[in-house]
């Protein structure tokens, strides 16, 4: 009994001592991982610390080594090129001598803008004309008619927005030397000048579609909030919102322009009604703040009584006047627009219009008006599309145009020279047959473009994932089996890298009707934009994005949309911030 007893207490002993290891072995384990995870944390805390320094120092912040928390993170910035920037933070538990943990992660952050192309096509009021067999992989979202021809489809969702009348029935411009800064956005001499509102009468009663600010910005604010409110007593009312909207960031620069502004509704605003537009924003940085330009003579006279006027607040009831008239452009009255297709036409999302007809599809219809439609589901009476401004601004163009202006070289290019450096070109540009062209953005052609036979463009390799601008005043004309080519050097990147080929050329008043783009011939590729123009492209051709203030497509055209497109960076631009560039982050 004795021996018996001896063994059953070892026995004991032995599981007593492996629950004990087994608790302090899961006591330590559980521990690490939480002193992993505060050291991930810290890290990333080094990286966020590196990104608004670089902001506020305007690029001059080389790094730190500071204790938060029960730990210790140290940031290293490296140069990699004139715009870009490696960034190194290591987070460590306790600290950096004895660390029971440590994490590093790296990152790339360069300056420059941010743009979302989220549509394979997306087009102006000029709307988009496709002809048969065409393809568009991707959605589509089209501020004026979508005209499809027989076999064509197209396998994203579809957006016909109601129409924009192309004039403003209220605007106001200063007009120098009586031009002036309206700050807002921030404490300014121990004020918080956070809400900035500017009256006007409408003179049609209509519905309001969008309206133009003529702002920029500082560092790199917060996206505000733009309001349509009532009248109450000479003041802005906020208890009446009439309509709201963003302005994206990203598209406001260091200089002023008009930024369009679309809301997510459309109410009827009545003539000779005082209405106010007001911007929305909460507290930045000391660095990062708004400007709208005034005019200080207060030249907007909508009426004598009341007269229109200007107001700032601290976000509160009260309201201050402002001795001035903001720069403004009101929109009234909207357009019936459609998507219109043919026979076997095939929309394999959703379909958004105020009319549909002559379409097969597959998702969702929601319509005012439809005529020989089939679909998934119908949603009569839904209400039209907002309008969308364009993904790029005209400020974002005429900064990098201020930026390829620091370098000009005069004289056309007729031959084929392996480098275009950043700068602006004061000429033609021809590309004969069978030419490679290396490219540092930003590039600004003053004149025409035309490229020939097989013949490329293409981002220098060390922009990485950033992306570049190729940009004419004049008309670009491509010929057959030309590319457009990011950073990798392929025809279709897949490190997030684009080179963009823009126009400027303003069809809409040009009286011959002249193309911006005009891809001739087939087998070409890469990413079009022109804010101003029609892009024509013919036959069997294939794009990744397309976006214009018109676009005609021939036949057997495929466009297929890169996520990427999502978020493309733009590395150039002396207005931009400093930001994370995308596909970058790795953990160490």
């Amino acid at each position: 009994m004795f021996i018996l007893a001896v063994i059953a207490l070892m026995l004991v002993l032995i599981n007593s001592i492996v629950l004990i290891g087994g608790a302090l072995t899961f006591k330590q384990s559980a521990s690490y991982s939480i002193d992993s995870t505060q050291a991930l944390n810290l890290a990333e805390a080094g990286i966020d610390k590196a990104v608004a320094s670089m902001n506020t120092s305007a690029g001059s912040y080389s790094g730190e080594e500071t204790n938060l928390g029960n730990g210790t993170y140290i940031v290293s910035v490296i140069p990699k090129n004139s715009t870009t920037s490696i960034i190194e933070s290591t987070g460590y538990i306790p600290n950096k001598t004895n660390p029971k943990s440590k994490k590093t992660i790296r990152i790339e952050m360069s300056k420059g803008v941010g743009v979302a192309f989220n549509y394979g096509v997306q087009v102006g009021d000029g709307g988009l004309y496709m002809e048969q067999q065409g393809t568009i992989d991707g959605s589509l979202y089209s501020n004026g008619n979508a005209v499809i021809d027989q076999q064509s489809e197209i396998l994203g969702d579809v957006y016909v927005a109601g129409g924009t009348q192309p004039t403003a029935d209220q605007e106001h411009e200063c007009v120098p030397p009586n031009c002036s800064d309206f700050l807002f956005g921030k404490n300014f001499s121990g004020q918080n000048i956070y809400d900035v509102a500017q009256s006007f009468k409408p003179s049609q009663t209509q519905i309001i579609n969008k309206v133009g600010l003529k702002i920029k910005k500082f560092g790199n604010p917060q996206t505000a909030t733009v309001k349509i409110l009532s009248d109450s007593g000479d003041n802005p009312d906020r208890n009446n919102v009439l309509a709201s909207g963003t302005i994206q960031s990203n598209l406001v620069t260091s200089q002023y322009s008009f930024i369009d502004v679309t809301f997510t509704s459309s109410p009827t605003l009545t003539a000779g009604t005082t209405y106010w537009i007001m911007i929305d924003t909460s507290g930045n940085t000391s660095s990062n703040y708004w400007a709208w330009e005034l005019d200080t003579l207060a030249g907007y006279t909508c009426s004598s009584t009341p007269p229109c006027l200007a107001k700032w607040s601290t976000g509160s009831s009260t309201w201050n006047t402002i001795s001035g008239d903001l720069g403004f452009k009101v929109y009234m009255g909207g357009v019936i627009n459609y998507i219109k297709g043919a026979n076997m036409v095939k929309i394999a999302g959703d379909a958004h219009a105020n009319t549909l007809i002559d379409l097969g599809i597959g998702g969702g219809a929601y319509y005012q008006s439809a005529q020989n439609i089939t679909a998934g589901s119908l949603h009569p009476g839904s209400s039209d599309p907002q309008p969308l401004p364009m993904p790029i601004s005209q400020g974002n163009i005429d900064e990098w145009k201020d930026q390829a202006d620091e370098n000009i070289y005069t004289g056309d290019i007729t031959n084929c020279p392996s480098v275009l450096n950043s700068g602006k070109y004061v000429g033609n540009v021809t590309l004969p047959d069978l030419c490679s062209v290396t490219v540092y953005s930003p590039v600004w052609i003053t004149g025409n473009f035309y490229m020939d036979q097989q013949s490329k463009i293409r981002l220098d390799s060390s922009y990485g994932a950033s992306s570049g601008v190729f940009i004419t005043d004049g008309t670009i004309t491509m010929e057959q089996q030309n590319h457009i080519q990011g950073s990798c050097w392929q025809d279709t990147c897949t490190n997030g890298s684009y080179l963009f080929l823009i126009s400027e050329f303003n069809s809409r008043d040009d009286p011959e009707g002249d193309y911006a783009i005009h891809v001739q011939q087939q087998g070409n590729t890469g990413v079009l934009y022109s804010n101003l123009g029609t892009i024509r492209v013919e036959q069997q051709n294939d794009f990744t994005e397309i976006t214009a203030w018109k676009i005609s497509l021939g036949q057997q055209i495929d466009i297929t949309y890169d996520q990427g497109l999502a978020g493309a960076f733009f590395s150039s631009g002396p207005g931009g911030s400093y930001s994370v560039v995308k596909g970058t982050y790795q953990e160490k």
